[in-house]
């Protein structure tokens, strides 16, 4: 299975994020704190219904609390 796209809608910093994927390999790079691991755990999220890495529920939680739209993370395999 390969994932060709992925969108975040505020996730964490990502508040609308999108990303297409090309075949072979695909790097993330970026500063830190660009949200490269958010990304991560983003399609662990979405994939097994848990937070992966170093995010737990209540961090989504605090997210959604922020007044902003509900968090969505969406995969196109």
């Amino acid at each position: 299975m390969r994932l060709n796209s992925l969108r975040l809608t505020n996730f964490r910093q990502h508040v609308d994020t999108r990303m297409e994927f090309e075949s072979g390999l695909t790097g993330i790079i970026g500063p830190n704190g660009a949200g490269k691991s958010t990304i991560l755990e983003a399609i662990a999220w979405a994939l097994y219904g848990s937070l992966a890495l170093r995010t737990d529920k209540e961090s989504v939680r605090t997210i959604r609390a922020t007044g902003r739209a509900p968090v969505k993370v969406e995969l196109d395999f």
